[in-house]
């Protein structure tokens, strides 16, 4: 077998671009020193019933063997991930009306167990330890969006809640752990703007002449065929692979200071540094938009944009990264009953998913042709 931190390496990638085989190797990583952490990994990538059924199985084993004290304690965002982790798995064909359940029950504990959590105050909780847990913002949102959707079709339009106010509290109680809604303190974040310039650095390396032949400098060969449409691809690969040789070269030195928001993406935002990494990515090919219909290339265009992003605010880089979080995940929170607004041809995807294993030395592992791969959806400039 693979090393296991390759393997969660390739997880995490596989997922971050949309390809929801990475369920089949997270459930592979899955171990006791790790296992909160793989089995997040593992329930985000869930689409079937299947594969709900082993995520709700390894949960229970989660808190049969590690959380049991934790879990005790109902005052926490833990216990609420944990149960809306649980919730997510139900959401297959007849056991749906369970996790909507759950998801009302859940919903109303948030706000201070009031059935009409329209106006009720939202529960201070104890956070996991993170400054954003982006995780648990996701599966939040998709518990809001469940209840006001419930709300509609009972005709219980006064229990519906404004979403965009209490993600902003959300927010704010993650950050700063108290409610102070639009005035989070997202300068504690300092992942994302050390990626943000880290992408900066390597897109300016690839578009000058005088680079340093230590680091790529085009596009991926066997990626150049990729059309207009997947972009975003051909930017996240050079960015990558940018990281695995800067990565190699710091091991030889004995430090990394560059390359820190790989460190620190987990334990600020909970998530791997690989999701963040396509993450900004996507932030970066998105304002990019407006070079590349002028012309320019897909390198030189992603660095404009790049520095333009570089030179905003904090705040409003992070409200960016938010945004374009929310966007890449959407589709994802709902099962495909459900309905799905469309998929990358596996056609166009196959060679930059070819170029992730190779780029790990890892065997090339076929996948489900039944899952579809989620686009990466570019959001507009705000």
């Amino acid at each position: 077998m693979e090393p296991i931190h390759k393997q969660r390496r390739l997880a995490s990638m596989l997922y971050a671009c949309g390809d929801p085989s990475s369920f089949a190797i997270s459930m592979r990583c899955c171990n006791e020193e790790n296992l909160l952490h793989d089995l997040i990994a593992c329930h985000r990538a869930v689409q079937t019933p299947n594969q709900a059924a082993q995520a709700r199985r390894e949960l229970e084993r989660l808190l049969n063997y590690q959380l049991q004290n934790e879990i005790q304690n109902q005052d926490t965002w833990l216990t609420v991930l944990v149960d809306l982790m649980s919730a997510r798995t139900f959401d297959y064909g007849s056991d749906r009306s369970n996790a909507t359940g759950q998801l009302e029950q859940k919903v109303i504990f948030i706000f201070s167990n009031q059935e009409n959590p329209r106006n009720a105050p939202m529960r201070l909780l104890t956070t996991r330890g993170h400054k954003m847990d982006l995780p648990l913002f996701l599966y939040f949102w998709h518990a809001l969006k469940m209840w006001n959707y419930r709300c509609d079709t009972l005709r219980e339009l006064d229990k519906k809640v404004d979403i965009d106010n209490q993600l902003k509290n959300f927010i704010s109680q993650q950050i700063d752990g108290r409610f102070s809604p639009g005035s989070g303190s997202t300068e504690k974040i300092t992942c994302l703007l050390s990626c943000l310039r880290f992408c900066l650095e390597a897109l300016e390396s690839n578009t000058n002449n005088n680079n340093n032949n230590n680091f790529p400098t085009m596009i991926p060969e066997q990626l150049q065929g990729m059309g207009e449409k997947y972009q975003v691809y051909q930017v996240i690969a050079m960015l990558w692979k940018h990281w695995l040789v800067a990565e190699a070269s710091y091991w030889k030195m004995g430090a990394m200071p560059e390359l820190s928001w790989t460190k620190n993406a987990p334990d600020e935002l909970a998530i791997p540094s690989e999701e963040l990494l396509v993450t900004v990515a996507c932030m970066v090919t998105s304002e990019a938009k407006y070079w590349l219909r002028s012309g320019v290339s897909v390198m030189e265009g992603a660095r404009r944009a790049a520095s333009k992003l570089s030179g905003l605010p904090q705040v409003a880089i992070f409200h960016r990264f938010l945004h374009q979080y929310q966007r890449n995940n959407e589709e994802r929170l709902v099962s495909l009953d459900n309905g799905f607004a469309g998929s990358v041809a596996t056609s166009d995807f196959s060679p930059f998913r070819a170029y992730i294993f190779d780029s790990l030395d890892l065997s090339f592992e076929a996948r489900d042709p039944h899952l579809p791969i989620f686009p990466l959806v570019l959001t507009s400039p705000e």
